[in-house]
């Protein structure tokens, strides 16, 4: 029945209609899974059903694959971003044997260096034989872009070679950082002499990807150096106050306290709340009284991220992230209200002794960083944080990535509960 079925005149204008709608659910699946995941309002486990729809999609449009590369390839040129990313996916997606690849290779080198983020979004969810080489041979291109996009893929999947991705640090420093983050990401401490060289060499001209990477690989240097940048100021109003707080020691307040003197400055208060320290309560009590909105914005935030205090405000979103968000958004977010925070602190600072450090309300430990990881409402970033503090403090091979598939997540923050959940920092 089938065999008289595609023998019917119209049989390929249907597949090639069924197909379409296939390509089009997939660029909406996509958006769904990025909005779960990233959204103003998080909701990350929920991207798990998301997630077995778009598989469901993909090898639907595995059966028909020829007509899937011939419905794809024009979009990757001619579509909007959704559908290029929803043709880059189908087209990677594909078996080595079939023609969707080279095609990809070919769109992604035409296409500019600002789409990057277009192209790793749509390639993070491929599952094929032989994908992590097909990455691998992308290490060679001769578009910079494109070499740091493999790194970032083949670091987010923690897999990949040492050796290659090592070669990369003598690229130029957008493609050195995705190399060495890649390489942190795979515990290649091989590569940590080479990396901490370029950052006393030249701490200037290299990219925070970098110094994640030589943090995750242990480096003391890194540390140092950070610790330099903002003593002298020169890019303390940069990523360096984040990566001091959380891979530094608690005596380093004071170096962030006086980042925050020096002017209103809301990485260095945001830096304060990852800390945690409680004396850094009193400034930040303070500059819920400053003039600026996003300084008020940070003390709010860092105060909530070290009390745990459940203080809040509405907020109305007039500028959704896509078409298919409501033109005006309502959102929570911490409370800005000086008065009512003085007021939770006279009652509650007696809570805040016995530990140098403090997260949400808690002594600092493992456990509080897993438990952000694993709350369903937590958001992308501050679960992107707590990934990477995990990981730089433990030095451990676990592994976590807010943005992995929702099964992947579970299983790692399994792992890391049953390793970590009743320990003490290292």
């Amino acid at each position: 029945m089938s065999l008289l079925l595609l023998n019917h005149p119209e049989a390929q204008t249907f597949l090639r209609d069924f197909q379409e709608l296939h390509l089009s659910e997939v660029e909406f699946l996509l958006q769904q899974r990025q909005r779960r995941l990233q959204g103003p309002e998080p909701r990350w486990m929920e991207a798990a059903g998301v997630e077995e729809r778009l598989a469901t999609h993909l090898e639907a449009l595995r059966t028909s694959s020829d007509i899937a590369v011939a419905c794809a390839h024009p979009l990757l040129s001619d579509g909007d971003d959704g559908e290029r990313m929803a043709a880059a996916l189908t087209l990677a997606s594909l078996s080595p044997e079939e023609e969707g690849w080279p095609g990809l290779v070919h769109a992604m080198e035409a296409a500019p260096a600002e789409s990057a983020p277009l192209w790793e979004k749509a390639l993070l969810l491929v599952e094929r034989p032989g994908w992590v080489e097909q990455l691998t041979a992308l290490l060679g291109s001769p578009r910079p872009w494109l070499r740091a996009c493999a790194a970032n893929l083949l670091g987010w999947r923690r897999e990949g070679e040492g050796a290659r991705l090592r070669e990369l640090l003598e690229d130029e420093p957008q493609v050195a950082g995705a190399a060495a983050l890649a390489l942190g990401k795979l515990g290649q401490r091989q590569a940590l002499p080479l990396i901490e060289r370029k950052l006393q060499q030249d701490p200037m001209r290299q990219e925070e990807t970098l110094w994640r990477g030589a943090l995750l690989l242990g480096s003391q240097v890194a540390l140092h150096v950070c610790r330099d940048a903002c003593r002298s100021g020169s890019m303390a109003f940069s990523f360096h106050p984040r990566l001091l707080a959380f891979a530094g020691a608690p005596e380093d307040f004071q170096l962030l306290r006086r980042l925050c003197d020096s002017g209103e400055n809301p990485t260095a208060l945001e830096s304060l709340g990852i800390q945690g320290v409680p004396t850094a309560v009193p400034l930040l009590l303070e500059y819920l009284s400053a003039k600026a909105p996003a300084t008020r914005g940070a003390a709010a935030s860092a105060l909530t991220l070290l009390t745990g205090a459940d203080l809040t405000q509405r907020r109305v979103l007039t500028e959704p992230m896509n078409d298919d968000e409501p033109p005006e958004q309502e959102l929570e977010e911490p409370s800005t209200n000086a008065s009512e925070w003085r007021r939770w602190w006279q009652t509650h600072r007696e809570r805040f002794v016995g530990s140098k450090r403090f997260r949400r309300g808690q002594p600092h430990a493992p456990i509080v960083c897993i438990e952000e990881l694993s709350n369903p409402r937590s958001p992308y970033t501050c679960r992107a944080q707590a990934a990477l503090e995990l990981e730089v403090r433990i030095q451990h091979p676990i592994g976590f990535e807010p943005d992995w598939p929702v099964r992947r997540q579970h299983q790692a923050l399994a792992r890391w509960r049953q390793e970590w959940g009743m320990r003490s920092w290292p």
